[in-house]
């Protein structure tokens, strides 16, 4: 270092701390670029995720809500709108799968997407199911629609007919044995008319209340009806009567098989309904679960950029507490190296100065020594 010259010095002077700038800008950048990698991770990965998985868990509830909407009411507009809602579940789960391929590191994820795709496929099937009930019970309510008229048609024709015969008989003096029996079958009939009223009364309110057990009690009241049929078959003799009685038994079994099929579908729709919740809660639930995790995720890159932004702000410190300390060594260095061959050449140069003004003295000494000789000199050859 003795041996540099002075721009050399400073030169290595300058290298160094710029070195040492360089060194702290490359730290500073390589974080900055960590920082950015996680901060894409979080932006494209972890926030996409929840908002995938949220519209996901919007939808589902809707999906849901829609649904039981038209098990309750059987309108369409509900259907269409669960329909809808679960095909845009559908959607999102191939935006989260798409976003899995993409992004390895959503692990859990995946695996909620997988089991929520099955639920949905379980869940559109119980929808099918319910689906196809609901027409079952229309197509059956229009069969008890039908048998309930004919029933109470084919009691009134009957009805209408004994007592145009009872008139036939009063105004022909028939026995009172015969008019007896044809009151009879007429009290009959009209105890079949009241019955089948109160069959077909009870029949909705049990719809209108969705009450299965009012329902379950109207069989009873047909199977009073087929007993009053066969006390009124037992007193009648005509064909034309008979076959009358066979329609209106005809009538009520088909009321009876309407009211059978209703509580079958009834009962499966209420497994289904059971079933088919429990689906989408289960979807829900996975859906919550892939929410939790993404913001775990989220927690945790936010922990990593703030650790990391902490120890480059850590290192940058101590990297210029150094360049500090090191500059100013460097400094105090070189400045002594300059300016300490300066103050010899000075001291020289000063040591050298004293010498001549010195020798100058002696010399002017000596020359006023000589001038005075010369002077006593003059003095002595003027006297002689």
């Amino acid at each position: 270092m003795r041996n540099l010259k002075l721009g050399a010095k400073i030169s290595l002077g300058f290298g160094l701390l710029l070195a040492i700038a360089i060194a702290l800008g490359g730290m500073a950048v390589y974080n900055m670029k960590n920082v950015e990698g996680m901060s894409i991770t979080l932006d494209e990965a972890y926030v996409a995720e929840a908002g995938i998985v949220s519209q996901l868990e919007r939808r589902a509830q809707r999906a849901m809500y829609n649904m039981r909407g038209y098990a309750y009411s059987v309108e369409k507009h509900f259907l269409e709108a669960g329909q809808k809602d679960l095909a845009g579940v559908r959607e999102n789960l191939a935006q989260a799968r798409a976003l899995v391929e993409k992004h390895p590191e959503l692990a859990k994820l995946k695996e909620e997407v997988a089991r929520a795709a099955a639920k949905v496929d379980e869940y559109e099937a119980l929808e099918k199911q319910t689906v196809a009930r609901n027409e079952a019970i229309a197509s059956v309510r229009q069969a008890m629609l039908a048998a309930g008229r004919k029933y109470v048609d084919d009691c009134d024709a009957f009805r209408d007919n004994e007592v145009k015969t009872l008139d036939k008989e009063i105004n022909g003096g028939a026995s009172s044995e015969h008019l007896t029996e044809r009151n009879k079958k007429i009290d009959l009939v009209a105890d079949l008319v009241d019955a089948g009223n109160v069959m077909r009364v009870e029949n909705w309110k049990a719809q209108a209340l969705r009450d299965i057990k009012i329902l379950e009690a109207v069989l009873p009241r047909i199977e009073e009806i087929s007993k009053k049929l066969a006390d009124l078959k037992a007193v009648t003799k005509l064909e034309r009567n008979l076959d009358q009685l066979a329609s209106i038994k005809e009538a009520a079994d088909q009321y009876k098989a309407g009211i059978i099929s209703m509580l079958e579908n009834w009962k499966a729709l209420d497994q289904i309904a059971v079933k088919r919740e429990a689906a989408g809660d289960q979807v829900l639930e996975l859906a919550r679960a892939a929410s939790l995790d993404g913001m775990a995720g989220m927690r945790n890159i936010s922990k990593e950029t703030v650790g990391s932004l902490s120890v480059a702000s850590l290192f940058m410190i101590i990297g210029l507490l150094a360049a500090l300390a090191i500059g100013s060594g460097l400094a105090f260095f070189i400045v002594r190296s300059i300016t300490k061959p300066i103050h010899t050449v000075i001291q020289g140069l000063s040591e050298g100065a004293g010498q001549v003004a010195s020798a100058s003295g002696q010399v002017a000494t000596a020359s006023q020594s000589l001038a005075e000789g010369a002077a006593e000199q003059a003095a002595a050859l003027e006297e002689t």
